[in-house]
This record gives C-alpha cells, sequence and structure tokens, in this order.
C-alpha cells in the first residue's frame, strides 16, 4: 500500500485532469490509489513530476514520471507502473500529443488486465474514450464504452459492463456522459440526452458529485442546442418548399430545443464555479453564445462572450486553452430570421463557399490576439496538431481581411504542421483549400488547381470518419466538404470553351475529365455521408463517361454507355452550372447555365410545387419548358445528328435530383416521349451487365389497410391488390405478401418478408406500401403494417445477409412512396434504396401519387418487359406515354412523371 502523502499526490494530479478537452467527468476517475510504493525514490519523482505538472510545466512532468516508470520494475509492480503510465497519458493529453496519450493508456489497460483489476480497466477505457470523442471518432469511442453502436446493453468487457459490473457508480456515469458525448458527435441527439440527462443525471444527483453535474449537464445541453440547429435548418428548407405548417412545426419544436440547452448550460456554471473548474464554466459560456446569437433569444451575447473571454485569461497554458481560444474566434451562426416559438420561419440560404466568405469568423483584433496567442503556446507545448489548427485559422483571419500574401503564409506553416501531426488530416484538408483560395485570389491558378487537388486526395484519406461524424446534419457536410470539389470542378471547367466538342484525348479532353471526376467524388462522398459509412457503395473500376479504347486488333472496346445511351451531368458551382453531355463514342459537351445557386435552386423548387399538384387538369408546363431549355435544348442539334440515341442517362447534382426529368418539355412535347430515361447516382456505377427482365423471380410486398404510424394515420392503398395481381399474371412466379391475405395467426408482415428472402433467391423485390425518404438514412423508412416500419438498414441486412442470392437483386420497386421532395439529400434515399440493398436498379417516386394510376403505370412496365422483352429504361417510357394517352398533354405530368429509374437502365 502506498503512504498516504503520495496517494493523495496521485489523486491530485488525476483530479486536474478534469477539463481535458471533452472530457465529461474524467477527473472523477481517480488513477491513483492503494497502489504499493515499493522505494523511496520513484514515489518522490512522481511528486516532483505533480509540482511541475500543477506549475503547467508539462514537458518536466513528463521527463520525471518517465524516470519513475523505468525505476518500476515490470514484472514486480505492476499497479506503481499503470499508475505512472495514466499519469504521463493525462500529461500527453495536456499537451495535445493525444497518439500518445492514448498509447499510455493501453499500456495501462494491459497492466491492469494482469492484475484482473477491472475497476481500473474500465476507467481507463472511459479516458481513452474521452480521447476518441475529442479526436471526432466517437464510434471509435463507443465501441470501448458500449462494444456496439446503437446497442441497448452493453458488451461485457466494455466500461460501462465492468462499471456496472464492479459497482462503480461513479465512473458508471462517466461512462454515460463520453457516451453521451459520442453520440452527439454522431448527431444521433436523442440517444445523447438518453445517456446523459436521463440516466447520468441522476446518477451524479444521488452521489452528490458537483463536478459530474456540471459536466453531464453542459453536455446535454450543447445535444439540445445541436438538435435545436438541426431543426431549424429542416424548418428553413420546409418553407423552402412552401410547406409552411410543416415548417413551423420544425421551428416551434426546434425552440423548445433551445429553451432545454439554455436551462442546462445555465444549470451548468454555479456548479461549475463551485469546484473551480474555469474550463468548464467557459465552454459552458461559449455554448450559450451558440443559442444567444439566434433571434428570439434573451439579450445578452456580449457580456457572456467577455466573460469567457476574461475566463480564458486564467485558464493554465495547456491544449484546452488553445482549442477555446480559436472557437472564441468563430462567430456564431443565426439560422433563421424570425423570433418567437409563432413567427413563420424566414429562409435564407448560404453558399456553399461560406467558410471562404468569412461568415464563420470574428474579424477583429481581439480575434488576433487569441489566435497569435494560441500559435506560441502550442508550440510551447509542441503541439504539431494544435499548432496546425492555430495557424489555419489565424491564416483564415488574415484571408478575411484580404492580406492574402500573409494569409498563405500562415496557411503554409498549418499544412507543414499537420503534414507532420499524426491525426491531424482532419485539419490537413482545411488548409490545402484554404490555399487553393488563396492562390487562386492572387492570381495563380496552376497552384490553385493542385492545392484543391491535394484537399481532395486528403479527404479521399480521411472521409469515412469525416463522413461518420456528420452523416445526419447534410449543412455541415455541405459547409466542410463540397465546396473543396466544387471549387476545384469550378477551375478545371473554366478552361473548356462551351457547346464545343472536346477531343477526349487533348489536354482540354483530360481537364474536363478530371472535372466530371471531381463532381462524382463529390456525388459519392454524399452517399457515404447518407448512410454514415464508406463500406456500402459498390464503385466500378470504369466510369460511365469513359472513352472507348482500342484493343490491340484495332477493335474499339464497348462503352459503359453502350451504342444508344447518352449521358448528362449537373455540377452546380459557385455561381453557375455546368451541364455536360457525353456520347457513346465518348465526345463530350459543355454548357453552361449563367445563373447563381440561389436563383436555380428557387427555380428548380417553384418546378418541383407545379409537378406536385399532380391533381392539375389545366397544366401551364411554363416552368418545365424552362428547365427544359436549361438542361436540353443546348444539346438538341447533337442529340438529333445521333439517331441512334434513345436513352438519356442522368448523373444530377444536388437539388437537380427532385425533377422527374420525364416531365421537361420541349414545347410540343414531353422528354420521355422522345426518350427514354434513367438516373444514376454516381459515375462509377457498377452492375451495367444487361438481364433478361422478362423471367423476374418477384417478391411482392403490398401493405392494403390503413395503418398508423408514430401516430399518424396513413389511408388504405385500395389498388395495391390490383398491383399485386397484375405482376402475378405476368409473372406468375411472383410470391404475393399481402396483409389483406393475412390472419393473426401468421407472422406479420415484416417477419413473413425476413422468412421469405431467408428461403428463396428471388430476382426482384417488389414493396407497395407508404414510405418516406428523408435527409437522414435512419428516417427514412417503408411501413409495413400498424407502427411497423423497415428502415434502410434494416432492407439492407434483410437482403444482404438473410438471402440464400449470390447475385444482386436485379430490381426493387417501391410504389405508393414519397419523398421529402426539395430536400438535397432526401432523394439520396431513392438511390441508397438500390445500393444498400444491393440491387442493379430500383423504380421508386419522387411523391406519392394517384393509387390507380400507380396500378396501371406498374401493370404497363412489366408488360414491357415480359411480354415486348424491353429494357428496364424503355419499360418505363412505355408506361409513362401510356398514361400520357390515356390523359393527354394537358393534364399535369406530376401524375406518371414521378416515377423514376434509378441504377442499371437495362
Amino acid at each position: 500500500m502506498c503512504n498516504r502523502r503520495f496517494c493523495h499526490l496521485l489523486k491530485f494530479v488525476c483530479l486536474a485532469t478534469l477539463t481535458l478537452g471533452t472530457c465529461l467527468a474524467s477527473a472523477s476517475l481517480p488513477a491513483f490509489s492503494n497502489s504499493p510504493a515499493q522505494a523511496s525514490e520513484p514515489p518522490e519523482l512522481v511528486q516532483r513530476g505533480v509540482d511541475a505538472y500543477q506549475a503547467g510545466h508539462f514537458g518536466e512532468a513528463i521527463a520525471l514520471w518517465q524516470t519513475a516508470l523505468e525505476s518500476y520494475a515490470v514484472d514486480t509492480a505492476p499497479n506503481n507502473r499503470a499508475i505512472v503510465l495514466q499519469n504521463l497519458a493525462h500529461a500527453h493529453h495536456q499537451t495535445g500529443h493525444l497518439p500518445e496519450a492514448l498509447d499510455y493508456w493501453q499500456q495501462a489497460a494491459a497492466l491492469h488486465q494482469t492484475t484482473q483489476n477491472w475497476e481500473k480497466i474500465a476507467q481507463v477505457l472511459v479516458e481513452q474514450a474521452q480521447v476518441y470523442v475529442y479526436l471526432g471518432q466517437p464510434r471509435e469511442a463507443i465501441a470501448l464504452l458500449c462494444g456496439e453502436l446503437g446497442a441497448d446493453l452493453c458488451l461485457p468487457g466494455s466500461a460501462m459492463d465492468l462499471a456496472q459490473t464492479t459497482g462503480d457508480r461513479r465512473t458508471q456515469v462517466a461512462a454515460l456522459g463520453s457516451l453521451g458525448e459520442a453520440y452527439r458527435v454522431l448527431q444521433d441527439f436523442d440517444r445523447a440526452i438518453e445517456y446523459g440527462k436521463n440516466q447520468g443525471v441522476a446518477i451524479a444527483e444521488s452521489l452528490e458529485d458537483p463536478r459530474l453535474l456540471a459536466s453531464l449537464h453542459r453536455s446535454v445541453g450543447n445535444a439540445y442546442n445541436q438538435k435545436a440547429r438541426e431543426g431549424y435548418l429542416q424548418a428553413n428548407v420546409t418553407a423552402q418548399r412552401r410547406a409552411f405548417k410543416s415548417a413551423q412545426r420544425f421551428y416551434d419544436a426546434a425552440w423548445q430545443q433551445d429553451q432545454l440547452a439554455q436551462k442546462h448550460l445555465q444549470q451548468s456554471l454555479p456548479l461549475f464555479r463551485e469546484v473551480g473548474d474555469i474550463e468548464g464554466e467557459v465552454k459552458a459560456l461559449i455554448g450559450l453564445l451558440e443559442l444567444l446569437a439566434r433571434p428570439g433569444m434573451t439579450p445578452g451575447a456580449l457580456e457572456v462572450s467577455q466573460q469567457a473571454s476574461a475566463l480564458w485569461e486564467a485558464l493554465p497554458a495547456n491544449q484546452a486553452k488553445v482549442s477555446i481560444a480559436i472557437r472564441l474566434t468563430k462567430r456564431p451562426q443565426p439560422l433563421v430570421a424570425s423570433g418567437g416559438p409563432t413567427g413563420k420561419p424566414i429562409t435564407k440560404r448560404s453558399s456553399q463557399s461560406s467558410r471562404s466568405l468569412c461568415q464563420d469568423i470574428i474579424i477583429s483584433d481581439q480575434s488576433q490576439r487569441l489566435l497569435e496567442a494560441s500559435v506560441e503556446l502550442a508550440s510551447a507545448l509542441q503541439s504539431t496538431r494544435l499548432q496546425s489548427f492555430a495557424l489555419g485559422e489565424l491564416g483564415h483571419l488574415y484571408e478575411c481581411r484580404g492580406n492574402y500574401t500573409q494569409a498563405l503564409t500562415y496557411t503554409q506553416q498549418a499544412r507543414l504542421a499537420a503534414n507532420d501531426a499524426f491525426l491531424a488530416l482532419d485539419g490537413l484538408h482545411l488548409w490545402q483549400w484554404q490555399a487553393g483560395r488563396l492562390y487562386q485570389k492572387l492570381g495563380q491558378p496552376s497552384q490553385a488547381i493542385t492545392a484543391y487537388e491535394q484537399a481532395t486526395a486528403t479527404l479521399a484519406i480521411i472521409r469515412s470518419q469525416i463522413l461518420a461524424t456528420t452523416r445526419n446534419l447534410q449543412f455541415d457536410f455541405r459547409d466542410a466538404v463540397t465546396p473543396v470539389y466544387r471549387e476545384l470542378a469550378a477551375l478545371q471547367f473554366s478552361k473548356i470553351p462551351p457547346s464545343q466538342l472536346i477531343n477526349s484525348q487533348s489536354t482540354l479532353g483530360q481537364e474536363f475529365s478530371k472535372a466530371l471526376g471531381n463532381i462524382d467524388a463529390l456525388q459519392l462522398a454524399e452517399l457515404q455521408n447518407y448512410f454514415g459509412s464508406d463500406c456500402l457503395v459498390p464503385v466500378a473500376s470504369k466510369r460511365l463517361d469513359e472513352v472507348p479504347t482500342l484493343e490491340v486488333s484495332g477493335r474499339s472496346t464497348t462503352s459503359p454507355l453502350g451504342q444508344s445511351t447518352a449521358l448528362l451531368n449537373t455540377a452546380i458551382l459557385p455561381d453557375k452550372t455546368a451541364v455536360t453531355l457525353t456520347l457513346p463514342n465518348g465526345q463530350k459537351y459543355l454548357h453552361w447555365i449563367e445563373e447563381d445557386e440561389a436563383t436555380l435552386h428557387q427555380a428548380i423548387l417553384d418546378l418541383v410545387e407545379d409537378l406536385k399538384d399532380w391533381t392539375d387538369l389545366d397544366f401551364n408546363p411554363e416552368r418545365s419548358q424552362q428547365m427544359y431549355d436549361r438542361l436540353i435544348h443546348p444539346f438538341e442539334a447533337i442529340l438529333e445528328q445521333a439517331p441512334a440515341i434513345d436513352t438519356l442517362l442522368f448523373v444530377h447534382d444536388s437539388l437537380f435530383r427532385s425533377i422527374p426529368m420525364a416531365a421537361l418539355y420541349s414545347g410540343h412535347e414531353y422528354l420521355i416521349e422522345r426518350y427514354a430515361i434513367a438516373t444514376a447516382p454516381f459515375l462509377s456505377l457498377s452492375n451495367l451487365e444487361p438481364a433478361d427482365n422478362s423471367k423476374l423471380k418477384v417478391l411482392f410486398v403490398g401493405v392494403t389497410r390503413s395503418v398508423s404510424v408514430n401516430g399518424n394515420t396513413l389511408p388504405a392503398l385500395d389498388f395495391v391488390a390490383t398491383e399485386a395481381a397484375n405482376v402475378k399474371n405476368q409473372l406468375p412466379n411472383t410470391t404475393l405478401l399481402l396483409d389483406s391475405d393475412r390472419d393473426s395467426s401468421q407472422l406479420p408482415i415484416k417477419e413473413a418478408l425476413k422468412a421469405a428472402l431467408q428461403s428463396t433467391p428471388y430476382s426482384a423485390l417488389h414493396i407497395a406500401t407508404h414510405g418516406k425518404f428523408e435527409a437522414d438514412a435512419e428516417k427514412s423508412f417503408l411501413v409495413l403494417g400498424s407502427e411497423s416500419v423497415i428502415t434502410l438498414s434494416e432492407l439492407d441486412a434483410l437482403v444482404r445477409e438473410f438471402s440464400p442470392n449470390t447475385e444482386p437483386l436485379e430490381l426493387i420497386v417501391l410504389s405508393a412512396c414519397q419523398t421529402a421532395t426539395g430536400y438535397e439529400r432526401a432523394t439520396l434515399g431513392l438511390a441508397g434504396v438500390t445500393i444498400r440493398a444491393g440491387a442493379k436498379s430500383a423504380l421508386a417516386t419522387l411523391w406519392s401519387v394517384s393509387d390507380a394510376t400507380t396500378a396501371t403505370l406498374i401493370e404497363a412496365f412489366y408488360q414491357g418487359m415480359v411480354e415486348a422483352k424491353l429494357p428496364k429504361a424503355k419499360a418505363l417510357q412505355q408506361a409513362q406515354k401510356r398514361i400520357i394517352a390515356d390523359i393527354g398533354r394537358e393534364q399535369s405530368p406530376g401524375k406518371w412523371a414521378p416515377f423514376t429509374l434509378i441504377g442499371n437502365w437495362q
């Protein structure tokens, strides 16, 4: 056993680490207690290290503790070694040397494992998890804390399991709080609030621990804050679609979240003051600043800002002081232009390059002083990671002041520091992007392109982690990732003359291909961001726009497009939009839509609103024709000179995905009347082999009865039974699973679907039911009965994990479904159905249409594939032309146009 004085010193070191990074309650985990001191020298070294640590001399403390560590025998003093290793971990964390901190904690955990000290292992796992949260790697944190993402019961050996098993309630609270922080970073705010508020706060209150309670209140307040932010953004986008009642509901809910955020942050402040936790207090004040920037909140932002700045001066010289200084230079962004829970939201789109417009930084002498002090402090701490961020932000400040030369100097230093710092790649792409902007402003386009290309290369390396941490909040993704690709593409496209044939083998052709490749990489990244994973999107080795090459025999290889399909791409750039045409022989053409992003987006929203009113018996095609003139008319003559072209494949960018291309009007006919149409989520589309669609083996799942989901009653779908009978008539080998055919003694539809997929290899899955695709993949679902839904991830599991299929599904059909039309990411859900379930193609609707029309169109679609043996796109074209013939062009195309084929069109 160690003497009382030695244990007290060791515990004091741990208490000093409470405010590290985003740590929730690390000081509540005493690193040193009941540890033997077999020799006098190591305890004296540890004591001197404590003194140095408390004086802010972290390097000296590390040196002393490293010597103490070497003094303890590896085989006879595991407890003492573990204690010193934990202290070294804390010190390295304080100086921003996070890989070293993680390594020391791992070594300590291994030693505790040898002595089966499960309580200490739990504490160390929480410490490691808090570092991973700080690094923006919440999945790694959750693995240590609970063992499995989204688990209701934590796995054996996880921090939560060990804390509960050993009865260590303090560590249990710390683990709950850390889980809340990890889920907050993952944007799963409900789980974050559940762990922090509903579980952690209750235990912390029973322990009467103000330090734990303060940290939990701050964490919960931040979760409510971010949840409110997401709600305001949803309200704004919903209002853009003129769905003002829904927008108001989003807005009112977000305003309530704001009140809860303010309540919890305010509750944390006196608790932090009670225990003298300056770092915790200033972080809570920064959280309040973000709230007070929103209209309708209580005035007082200036006073809070002054309090936070004054407290910053009193912080110890550690990595947290650098991070807080950078946060104090950031300008909180108001998300709505109206106040209170009863005023209608006023929408205002921000630019995709909001960072370059300097909306995120306070341009002041105070900001400059804070950042310069941060650079010096990071240098003194010898933390290249912290230096990188401080230098980069200082460069951004000078960029916003218009001093581009000085800005570039700091930016280049930030890049060098990020290259040198392990785990600093998350900042490297920001400084490479910043350098690209600065080179462009300095009139050096070649250097700008090189810097942008370096940024996209870095993003390719770190994309999975960044995308996972911002999966649900698409605006963060748009501001942090999207502009890099778009601005690079803009530079590359700027070299190419419009409306001219471009030789693919020329320099211009290569630039053209690079520009398309960058937009393609962005579209792939958006899908990965939508799913929160980079491993679920199969990518072909050959892009759809690639030029056929010559074999040795002199014969040309087959284009991925085949011989009769032309490819049209859109790329929305900051000031205008590129529309490109690629023919099967590789010939490429470029046209510019000379409209800024906001103007174009409004035109798209207006057209979609026109089309969604499919009951209009006297449709005005003006807006449809205007969009035709933007996208198709510039290439009309080229397409007419290629008579073999009978199919158009669109790879659309952003909000263009919400327009049914079939409804574009030339002035005398709809586009679908001339061309079969399909869409693809990106150029690197796989599974393009033609199939015999007349021999599909279909599993048809239909919900015909009225159902209740999340408190909403959804109407019966009277024509689903007719739709099912039509499919069965065309393909007799079809298996039907209809709710109307099942009684209470049989399996529910969801379980029956799983059983059917497990037992039989189907080539097509047809689901006729209500469904909704939202901006968040986890909130997108198909209804399989009252209070029974299936998400895209669940559908993926059913098809991929349980089906005996050795080949991908040929087709998934979703009828009677809808997307959140006008929401940029919502239409990713349609592409997601195809990809997530491992299918070659999907047929779905962009919005709900007539039940009767759906049955008629689906019958004609299958009829075209089975009887006429048409490719899928042409079968859909035939079906839509049949509806046009039945109802005439005068009625709204919104009745038949939203049926969209995604993926393999053959």
